[in-house]
């Protein structure tokens, strides 16, 4: 199912998100989809979610990168940073058996504050940030981040 059109109301203890499947839309887009996994939530049913940490990108920023996908794949990425609007414009080139195929992504990434603030105006509250999987704190070295949020 498509993220946008997603409607259930009030059916789940916990909503799950997780490895930066969030941020490819604009910036209405990607709140209403906050707003419809807050929906799906019982009273005091949990949010969880996890995303690649801007400010980890920033300090860490490579224009390009590759990897070896499975046998004969080779997954190539060529990266912009556009420090205004806080969105990776990426181009992923996937090479396999001779042939090439081109995918272009957007994405937005948000630094934790961000993100504790869209969390909050879209009626969560007790939003916590961890920067590890050991509830360590979020910081530039971290490369993910993981929020826990309730629904009001």
């Amino acid at each position: 199912m498509d993220v946008r059109e997603l409607s259930f109301e009030r059916k789940f203890d916990l909503v799950i998100n997780m490895w930066t499947s969030f941020g490819l839309f604009d910036e209405k887009t990607n709140a209403s989809i906050v707003q419809k996994f807050r929906d799906c939530l019982v009273d005091g049913g949990k949010f969880f979610i996890e995303l690649i940490n801007r400010d980890w990108i920033i300090k860490n920023f490579q224009p390009r990168g590759w990897w070896p996908g499975d046998e004969d794949l080779v997954v190539i990425e060529e990266r912009e940073f556009d420090l205004a609007t806080s969105v990776n414009r990426c181009l992923w080139r996937f090479l396999e058996n001779g042939k090439l195929t081109e995918m272009p992504l957007d994405l937005r990434v948000y630094s934790c504050h961000e993100l504790i603030a869209l969390l909050c105006s879209c009626g969560f509250c007790d939003v916590k940030a961890f920067g590890d999987l050991e509830g360590g704190p979020v910081t530039f070295d971290s490369r993910m981040m993981r929020l826990v949020a309730k629904r009001k």
